[in-house]
C-alpha cells in the first residue's frame, strides 16, 4: 500500500493525534485567504502609504515585518489547531541531521552580530576584534564607479 503526499507516515501517526481537518485543496485555499487577510489588514492598519513602506526602518517594520509575523502566527496556530503534527515532525520524510543545524546557528549568529541596535556581547566582541586586527588585514576603501574607471579593482 502506498502513501500519498498528504498522508502522514506510520512513524508520524504512531505518536500524533487524529486530524481535526484532513489536508485538502479547499482547506489550503482557506488558510491562504486567512493569511492574506491578516497580512493586508496589518499592513493597512499601519496607516503608511505603499510608496513609503521602506522609506525608513520603522516603516518597514510596521508595514512588512509585523504583517509577516502575524501571518506566520496564523499559519502556526492553524497547523497546531488542525493537529497536523506531521508538518513539524515526520522523521521518515523530513530527517534533520545534526550537521543541518550548523547553517541555522550561523544564520542566527549573523543576525545577532549585524543587528544595528544590538548592544550585546556579540556586537562588542566584533567591534573589539575589528579594532585589534593587524593593519595588513585592512581593506582599502572602494572607489566609486564612474564611466571612465572599471570597478574590478
Amino acid at each position: 500500500m502506498s502513501t500519498s503526499a498528504t498522508e502522514p507516515t506510520a512513524t508520524a501517526t504512531a505518536t500524533a493525534t487524529t486530524w481535526r481537518i484532513a489536508p485538502s485543496l479547499p482547506v489550503a485555499i482557506g488558510v491562504f485567504i486567512a493569511y492574506v487577510v491578516v497580512f493586508i489588514g496589518l499592513s493597512a492598519s499601519s496607516g503608511i502609504d505603499y510608496a513609503d513602506w521602506f522609506a525608513t526602518g520603522g516603516n518597514a517594520f510596521r508595514t512588512a515585518v509585523v504583517p509577516l509575523i502575524g501571518g506566520c502566527l496564523v499559519l502556526i496556530a492553524f497547523v497546531l489547531w488542525a493537529r497536523w503534527d506531521w508538518v513539524f515532525k515526520d522523521p521518515a520524510r523530513l530527517p534533520m541531521y545534526g550537521f543541518l543545524w550548523v547553517p541555522v546557528a550561523l544564520f542566527a549568529l549573523g543576525i545577532v552580530v549585524h543587528s544595528p541596535s544590538s548592544t550585546g556581547v556579540a556586537s562588542r566582541l566584533v567591534c573589539s576584534w575589528r579594532s585589534s586586527r593587524p593593519a595588513s588585514w585592512s581593506v582599502s576603501p572602494r572607489r566609486p564607479c564612474s564611466a571612465a574607471s572599471s570597478c574590478a579593482a
